[in-house]
């Protein structure tokens, strides 16, 4: 499940920049992020979490060196 029902908890955000909204996602918005995930997965552009985690930690070593 791509949006855990959590929203009650206090808010905080993950990823490098900060969200542009905090209000949940709408059914149409998972419904189109789903569609969209399917299809990168289709044509072998999806990066995964382990990759994008590589990805993260090969560029903030890169940085930091």
């Amino acid at each position: 499940d791509l949006f855990p029902l959590t929203y009650n908890q206090p808010q905080r955000h993950c990823g490098i920049t900060s969200p542009i909204s905090l209000a949940p996602p709408k059914d149409i918005d998972c419904i189109h992020t789903q569609k969209l995930v399917e299809a990168m997965k289709a044509f072998g552009v999806f990066e995964d979490e382990e990759e994008l985690n590589h990805r993260y930690n090969k560029t903030i070593h890169n940085n930091c060196h």
